[in-house]
């Protein structure tokens, strides 16, 4: 799970944002979710996806991913919804 987070990062960096998306997409669905750690993760790769869809010009697809990741008090996503004019 956590090689999928890194090599999201890594993509989303250098705007492969598509590889970015499956890579976190990936992580997501292999996590274990059995320690805050994992948790902690999950609600980064949701704000992640949420900025390679926003690169994307995928608003919507955004939008669902940062309200995950606030939902769980992600700040950055809740800054990011909030500059999309959003509620969280």
């Amino acid at each position: 799970m956590r090689t999928y987070y890194l090599r999201g990062i890594s993509n989303l960096n250098i705007k492969k944002y598509k590889s970015a998306i499956s890579d976190f997409i990936k992580a997501i669905e292999l996590s274990p979710k059995s320690d805050i750690f994992d948790e902690l993760v999950i609600d980064d790769c949701h704000y992640n996806l949420g900025r390679a869809y926003f690169k994307l010009g995928e608003k919507q697809q955004a939008i669902i991913n940062f309200k995950i990741a606030s939902s769980s008090g992600h700040k950055e996503a809740q800054d990011a919804l909030l500059k999309m004019g959003e509620k969280w």
